[in-house]
């Protein structure tokens, strides 16, 4: 495959270098995406201390987002009437070594699947970023940024 199919922006030697150096690792679990009430924000806090690994929690005065893994957010779910979800995600952790002054990896990451039709949530945490995809689009995202990587590694 052309990989300027997947990939229009120019990549740069260090973009290249961290992108051979990636690894993927995939969670086997389904997340969801959680919008709360910011008047849950205490009952949040509290339900999220009994969850095995809330995977990202944001807080905002209009609203709290919560990513978890479905299982988790089921057995809490009842503690929060009326908060919008968004089912059916899977999560790409990417395991490369990106110091925080480094601009263009995610870009070239998230422009790979959108080459190919899907949309991409970027998660970062301090040590590693993360990708959340359409669970159904998950077999095409993995192989897309396969060929990217390997594309890197091969110079």
């Amino acid at each position: 495959m052309d990989l300027r199919q997947t990939d229009p922006a120019p990549m740069d030697a260090e973009i290249a270098r961290l992108l051979a150096g990636t690894a993927l690792q995939v969670d086997p679990r389904g997340f969801v995406i959680v919008g709360v009430s910011p008047s849950y924000e205490v009952s949040m806090r509290k339900a999220l201390a009994g969850v095995h690994a809330p995977f990202f929690v944001q807080y905002f005065p209009r609203e709290q987002t919560i990513v978890l893994a479905e299982d988790e957010w089921t057995r809490v779910r009842p503690k929060f009437r009326g908060a919008r979800e968004e089912r059916g995600y899977r999560l790409i952790s990417l395991e490369a070594a990106v110091n925080q002054n480094t601009t263009g990896y995610l870009t070239v990451l998230t422009d790979t699947l959108a080459g190919v039709g899907i949309q991409a949530r970027v998660l970062s945490s301090f040590h590693h970023d993360h990708l959340l995809v359409p669970a159904e689009r998950l077999d095409d995202a993995v192989a897309a940024l396969q060929r990217l990587i390997a594309a890197a590694r091969a110079g």
